[in-house]
């Protein structure tokens, strides 16, 4: 029998005991995957950690604009040509093998899962999770239309702080989207 430990999420192939070290859990823990018609039932992420991961992350974005547009007068405007490619590059790759090259992810201490399995996401997730983002980003750089993405930005980044706060799986518009659930993930 095969299933994932309520606890921390992990895979568990054997009957007894949870793979993970100081997993509380024993074989009452164990959902199985193949016999179950509902959804497994994942750990939410810990709100305050996420969303201080958030903030983080953000911030270290803002202030690697910030130096990219003082720095880009003396370089002829080369870095500033980069840094929109930059910041699409980072929230693109960001929840790339569960969220390893996510700043939020490695404070927090969290991963990205598949909602319904329980397991690592695949890439596509990963890039369907933060993909109206994305767009919004390339629009901002759309001459004379910067106010409208950037309003619509700052709006849906409202509207998933609400939904991580309010939902009991603590899954934003993006998890929706991409059949994804960010989780504690336990340290050893």
């Amino acid at each position: 029998m095969s299933g994932f430990c309520t606890e921390c999420g992990k895979p568990i192939d054997v009957v007894r005991n949870c793979p993970q070290p100081r997993c509380p859990k024993l074989s009452r823990a164990l959902v199985s995957a193949e016999t179950s018609s509902n959804l497994i039932r994942l750990p939410k992420a810990r709100t305050a950690r996420r969303l201080l991961g958030s903030g983080v992350e953000y911030f270290t974005y803002e202030l690697i604009l910030i130096f990219l547009n003082i720095v880009s007068p003396f370089t002829g405007g080369v870095l500033g040509f980069f840094a929109t490619p930059f910041i699409l590059l980072m929230v693109g790759i960001r929840d790339v093998k569960s969220g390893a090259f996510s700043i939020a992810k490695r404070v927090g201490g969290m991963r990205v899962v598949d909602y319904r399995t329980g397991q690592p996401i695949s890439d596509l997730q990963a890039l369907k999770r933060n993909s109206y983002y994305l767009v919004l980003i390339v629009l901002m750089v759309v001459p004379f239309t910067k106010s409208i993405p950037t309003a619509i930005f700052t709006l849906l980044m409202m509207i998933d702080i609400m939904m991580i706060i309010a939902s009991p799986e603590g899954r934003r518009i993006g998890d929706l989207i991409a059949g994804t659930q960010v989780v504690q993930e336990k340290r050893r």
